[in-house]
């Protein structure tokens, strides 16, 4: 009977050893997209905007190719091969896209990404990909934002010349003097006292 007991037992480890793995270690999900940025259907996205994939586990990169086009006639913006690292950075979960290009303005972009191009760092399965245009795809801004320099406004000080304020213009008494806008001025009698210049 012990013997039977033992049998049934061995056949049940076996059978959960099958389930799990042959580790006996049960298998994770493959990573799958968390989150993204620009999320889909955002609009106003900056021209120079990169692109950041959060899933939800690390991943590394491993062949395949992430492609951006534009979402109303297919037309291809960028192909980044994800080992290009001046391109793609890796850096646990999130992965970011810099493209080399500059997007245009009011345009929709869609973003593609290989099935093989990003596996689970410890499972080593594969992230599904990003198959359709609807997944991820995001508007840019309008217009394009503009920096506004203030304008220095140059001042010129105008010094009004003496002769026609004061040269001629009776004065109180002769030999008197006086400085008008750096002219020195006395006081001379003609036929009547007057201001000239010294």
């Amino acid at each position: 009977m012990k013997t039977f007991a033992k049998s049934i037992a061995a056949i049940t480890t076996l059978s959960a050893i099958t389930t799990l793995g042959l580790s006996g270690i049960a298998h994770a999900a493959t990573p799958t997209l968390s989150s993204t940025s620009p999320a889909t259907l955002a609009t106003g996205v900056a021209i120079d905007a990169n692109i950041v994939l959060t899933f939800s586990e690390a991943v590394s990169a491993e062949e395949g190719q992430i492609t951006i086009i534009k979402f109303t006639d297919k037309t291809v913006f960028e192909v980044i091969r994800v080992g290009d690292s001046s391109k793609v950075t890796m850096n646990g979960a999130v992965v970011t896209i810099n493209p080399a290009g500059t997007f245009a303005l009011n345009t929709r972009y869609a973003v593609l990404v290989d099935a093989t191009a990003f596996d689970s760092v410890s499972t080593d399965d594969s992230f599904g990909g990003i198959q359709s245009e609807g997944t991820l795809n995001f508007t840019t801004v309008a217009a394009a934002a503009t920096t506004t320099t203030p304008t220095t406004i140059a001042t010129t000080t105008t010094t009004i010349a003496a002769q026609p304020l004061i040269l001629g213009k009776r004065c109180p008494k002769v030999g008197a003097t006086r400085t008008v806008n750096g002219v020195k001025l006395v006081c001379k009698k003609t036929t009547r006292n007057v201001w000239r210049r010294a």
